[in-house]
């Protein structure tokens, strides 16, 4: 998890389990993943 999205990633997170419901991963939302090395888009 790249580290400027931990935050809000808590966030939506909590928020999912207060309301689960099936959707799509990602829906809406720009997806990054972190290397070692580097911060990159999906």
């Amino acid at each position: 998890m790249p580290d400027g999205f931990r935050v809000e990633h808590r966030l939506h997170r909590n928020s999912y389990f207060e309301n689960p419901r099936e959707r799509h991963m990602g829906l809406g939302l720009e997806l990054s993943a972190r290397k070692r090395t580097a911060i990159f888009s999906l």
